[in-house]
Parts: C-alpha cells; structure tokens; sequence
C-alpha cells in the first residue's frame, strides 16, 4: 500500500497505522461512501483526519461524480420534479435550460461553495 508522504518525504501513516482496518468501525460513517475502497490509511492518519497534501481538483472541473455521489432521490423521479425545476428557476432567461441535464453533470446546477448552493437560487433547503 502507498501512503500519502508529508513535505519531507516522511509518511503519513505509520507501518502499524497502514495496517489499521478503519472500515470495519468507521464505515456507517464513510464520507467517501465506499468510492475510495477500504484502505483508509494510504491517504488519512490517526492523528489528524485532514490530508496536509491534499488539492482538490480546480473549481472549473467538471468530473465531479468521479469522486462525489448524487444523492439517491436525484436517482429517482424527485430530480425531475423538484430538483431541476428549483434549478431553473435561477435561470428563469434560459427557457427549458435544465430539460436535458443528466445527474452526471452537477456543475450545472451546483455550486462549489456547498452542494445545497445552487446556481442563481443560492442556499436552497428542501428537506
């Protein structure tokens, strides 16, 4: 396993550390939801929760299901309904501007600063 390595070269994880298995206590509270596997210790330690190395990829990119999962009712008939209507309201100049966005394209509705940031609504709460 490769451990994340700190400025300096130093690991940041111990040999006893990377042998830790994480999932099987912390997994009902996995952030990443399984996307990342089980083998917590080549990126996070004991000692701090936060990745010192870590940058996430530009607030231009437009991959963000490669780490990030849609919630399960923008699976459901909920995205059509509710959610892409909430969306273009923001948008209220672009006739029909959400009719064909699939869940994989976040970064049409979604801002950066929080996935409850919508583009041209702001902070939007509906549960």
């Amino acid at each position: 396993m490769d451990n994340v390595l700190l400025p300096g070269g130093q690991p940041l994880v111990s040999t006893l550390e990377a042998t830790l298995d994480c999932a099987s206590c912390h997994a009902t509270t996995d952030k990443h939801q399984g996307l990342f596997g089980q083998t917590c210790a080549s990126c996070h330690a004991t000692s701090q929760w936060t990745i010192p190395t870590f940058q996430h990829p530009s607030m231009r990119s437009t991959d963000c299901v490669q780490c990030h999962q849609a919630p399960p009712s923008h699976y459901m008939m909920h995205f059509e309904m509710v959610s892409k209507k909430v969306a273009a309201e923001g948008k209220a100049q672009l006739n029909g501007c959400c009719e064909g966005v699939i869940v994989r394209q976040c970064y049409v509705c979604h801002q950066t600063t929080s996935w409850n940031d919508i583009k041209g609504v702001g902070y939007y709460k509906h549960h």
